[in-house]
């Protein structure tokens, strides 16, 4: 799974993903298998099927951090997995074999924050 961290209305990033596409890579998002020109950019990554249906790739912005999206750190078993919600489902990071980050967004506080300290908090 390639993971791109950007900006929704990152234009690059879209030509990008636009050009991936074309070689077969699937965005997923809350629709599974999205248009990129729909402006889905959220979403749960699925199993590539053993037919090879393409590369997943998940466009996230680190904006929805934590206020839509959150990372979960699990230890089992000797085992350690980091997980990403994005609010539309979760991801296993560990499935991430390629990272692109690109004039990500700013962290935001959920909107159900009202306290200004925890809001600066965030910000900071």
């Amino acid at each position: 799974m390639i993971l791109i961290i950007s900006r929704r209305d990152d234009g690059a990033v879209r030509r990008v993903v636009t050009a991936l596409r074309r070689r077969g890579a699937r965005l997923v998002g809350p629709d599974g298998d999205a248009d990129v020109t729909t402006g889905v950019t959220t979403g749960v990554a699925t199993d590539v099927s053993a037919d090879g249906a393409g590369t997943p790739v998940l466009w996230w912005d680190t904006a929805d951090f934590p206020g839509r999206s959150r990372i979960t750190a699990s230890f089992s078993g000797g085992e350690r997995r980091l997980l990403l919600d994005t609010g539309d489902g979760t991801v296993d990071l560990s499935r991430v074999t390629a990272v692109w980050r690109s004039r990500p967004g700013a962290p935001s506080a959920a909107g159900t924050v009202t306290e200004p300290s925890h809001r600066a908090h965030v910000d900071r």
